[in-house]
């Protein structure tokens, strides 16, 4: 586990988040984790209904990344319960996933427990394929195998953390280098130029 030195002022924001977390998080985890998928549904936060409700009717491809326009993506959230660290289990999918090719977004990937259980519960509800990515590829313990054991067709990381031998070797694993923006935006901090224009 890594620490840090904390500045009084962070160290109180720190406290603070902690605290609503505790308060006004945790009791409504908690109670969802115990609803029925029809009961979670009705209980969902308003802008969680919102963006069920809405989806993605479209996604633009930036002009630098290929210029793609896709008509008709859509949106699902799945709702899991955590009992543990690194435990996890997917208790409902939200949305309709039948007949389609889904794509699994999260900020990174450790035991690959809840990704694979996340790919297992779109398959159950008719999703014709999975994908994942996720930024960091932490891959810890048994993850490369319960990736390579699982139906997900690829997992698109970066290189953000190195590799492991294991996972190199994975055919599912696919690597991306960030390398090019992370030098962008070191440069652009160095001569105070915007940083948000790497994300246009």
């Amino acid at each position: 586990m890594m620490s840090y030195d904390l500045s009084p002022e962070q160290e109180m924001l720190r406290e603070e988040v902690s605290k609503f977390a505790h308060k006004e998080l945790a009791p409504g985890a908690l109670a969802r984790s115990k609803m029925e998928p029809e009961e979670l549904h009705k209980n969902l936060h308003p802008i969680d209904k919102q963006i069920v409700k809405l989806g993605w009717n479209h996604l633009n491809i930036p002009e630098k990344y290929g210029g793609h326009h896709i008509d008709h993506v859509s949106l699902g959230i799945i709702d899991k319960r955590r009992d543990q660290p690194n435990v996890s289990e997917v208790m409902h999918v939200i949305g309709d996933v039948k007949g389609k090719d889904t794509l699994i977004v999260d900020d990174l990937i450790d035991t690959a427990g809840t990704l694979t259980q996340a790919a297992n519960a779109l398959l159950k509800h008719g999703a014709r394929s999975v994908r994942a990515c996720a930024t960091h590829p932490v891959l810890s313990g048994p993850a490369v195998q319960r990736i390579e054991k699982s139906d997900l067709t690829e997992v698109v990381v970066t290189n953000t953390i190195d590799l492991r031998e294991e996972a190199k070797k994975c055919e599912k694993i696919r690597l991306l280098s960030v390398a090019h923006l992370f030098g962008e935006a070191i440069n652009s901090i160095h001569n105070e130029t915007s940083i948000s224009s790497l994300f246009d």
